[in-house]
């Protein structure tokens, strides 16, 4: 059978496409007219929120009901502020202090800036339980590794986003932090039994629809205590969240370019994942970024076909598109909340937790700068390129160079000055901890200031600074300290 335009556009209705460039192309206008379900803006969509405003416009003016998203965590994974970093801490700070009524106000000032510049629905927040200290995509997305902070912080967070003017959309469901694998690169499973994942991963997502989540994000990895698919090709994993959690909101995929469900075969992976997610009762399908017309129409071809051949259910589509028509809110009649806000700067500082002496500046600095996930690879972040514009000595170091002879060369070159080496997870990346060790062999009380989730095993040296993220409004605070310097001390 040969689909017809009735059929392209209802399953365009359900799709969540993306672009290229920081103006809505022709070809992306004409398809938000013809019934593109929603666009989902990435950071290199974003110059910054007046050029965001005017592109939210653009979209708006071709249909007035399209969804516009946006995958803004704040913290470490910003697309608003990419290019600076984010003036909200990561979730992991939020968990640390563990004051909800903060994280609600933070959540709230950055849901009226996404609110104020035509933005309907943000991919947050997570609701993963960084459980497996060695995960390579969650960490300090996370607002802790236990389900009582979790919980407690994803509840106030949808709250916050909420209140500020935004739907939300929690994820990765059924929770991504019992993981080792990064599903952007392959396949990821958690083997925990469903009792297990009732207890534990489960819990964070019932607190969101609690407290009224418009949608939830559907992984790509693999949960075999209920079924071998990835969940967000599962209709077993579907019908568990809409029947046994009592879910009735719009049910989203994470991008469907990701090789844990693309395979690593391009854009047909990619169709062929949309048509099965359908079938197994998602709602809109995230399709990835940096998509083109000739993509889209790709996705939008499969995807009509097998609803023209009835592998695919049009009844259900319908209520697909009548769930996604909720996203869209209404702007608020208050005025913008500021998005620097004062909950914001107050959790970034009380996150820093320093064990030890640092002495006061110029240091040399010695930033590790490891390869990042596809979340927030493009995100600014780190102190060196700050504290070397002070005329400190700032050296970046990665995991290809020769670590023996960059250390020692640095540590020559660092003669009598302080020494601070700054990591990012260094827990996962176990060459940064190969750094730690070579500089603390001839500076003992050198500073090592970690960015990421912290180490199980702290290491040795003469002070250790943790942060709970590397978002932009913490790094001020570990760059100011070393500046001046901070005496013993185990507090934030």
């Amino acid at each position: 059978m040969i689909p017809t335009d009735a059929d392209r556009c209802l399953v365009a209705g359900c799709l969540l496409g993306s672009f290229v460039g920081t103006d809505a192309p022709a070809w992306l206008l004409a398809a938000v007219r013809d019934g593109l379900g929603g666009v989902l803006l990435f950071a290199q969509n974003v110059v910054d929120d007046a050029q965001v405003a005017r592109l939210c416009g653009q979209l708006r003016g071709a249909h007035p009901d399209v969804i516009i998203a946006i995958d803004e965590e704040g913290g470490d994974v910003t697309r608003l502020d990419a290019a600076e970093g984010s003036g909200t801490p990561c979730p992991a700070a939020f968990g640390f202090v563990d004051d909800p009524a903060l994280t609600t106000d933070a959540t709230a000032s950055l849901g009226s800036r996404l609110s104020a510049l035509g933005i309907d629905l943000t991919l947050a927040p997570c609701a993963d339980i960084n459980s497996n200290p060695l995960n390579p995509i969650i960490g300090v997305r996370a607002y802790g590794s236990t389900v009582g902070v979790v919980n407690r912080h994803v509840a106030a967070a949808v709250t916050g986003f909420r209140s500020g003017g935004v739907s939300v959309c929690a994820k990765h469901f059924p929770g991504h932090g019992d993981t080792s694998e990064d599903t952007h690169l392959g396949t990821a499973r958690i083997d925990a039994t469903m009792d297990l994942l009732e207890r534990r991963e489960l819990l964070p997502f019932a607190a969101a629809i609690d407290v009224g989540a418009e949608a939830v994000l559907t992984a790509h990895l693999v949960a075999p205590a209920l079924d071998s698919a990835p969940v967000s090709l599962s209709a077993a994993w579907s019908h568990h969240l809409r029947s046994t959690m009592g879910f009735e909101g719009v049910i989203i995929t994470d991008a469907l370019d990701m090789d844990g469900v693309a395979e690593g075969r391009g854009i047909r992976g990619v169709a062929d994942a949309a048509v099965r997610a359908l079938a197994a009762h998602a709602d809109m399908l995230c399709l990835g970024s940096n998509f083109d017309a000739v993509m889209t129409d790709v996705v939008i071809d499969e995807v009509a076909l097998a609803l023209a051949e009835g592998r695919l259910d049009r009844d259900r589509l319908l209520a697909s598109r009548k769930r996604i028509a909720g996203l869209r809110r209404e702007r608020p009649l208050r005025p913008r909340l500021e998005h620097a806000s004062d909950a914001a700067r107050r959790v970034a500082e009380a996150a820093v937790v320093v064990d030890g002496h640092i002495p006061a500046g110029p240091f040399a600095v010695l930033e590790c700068r490891p390869r990042l996930s596809m979340a927030s690879f493009n995100v600014a972040w780190g102190v060196a390129a700050d504290l070397g514009a002070f005329g400190w000595q700032t050296t970046a170091i990665a995991e290809s160079d020769d670590l023996a002879a960059a250390c020692s060369s640095f540590v020559c070159r660092a003669g009598d000055a302080p020494i601070a080496v700054v990591v990012r997870d260094a827990g996962v990346h176990t060459w940064q901890r190969d750094v730690i060790a070579r500089c603390a062999a001839s500076c003992p009380a050198l500073v090592v200031v970690e960015l990421g989730w912290p180490s199980p095993q702290p290491p040795e040296c003469g002070a250790y600074v943790i942060t709970h993220g590397a978002a932009r409004v913490s790094a001020q605070v570990v760059i100011d300290m070393l500046r001046v310097g901070r005496p013993e001390s185990k507090e934030g």
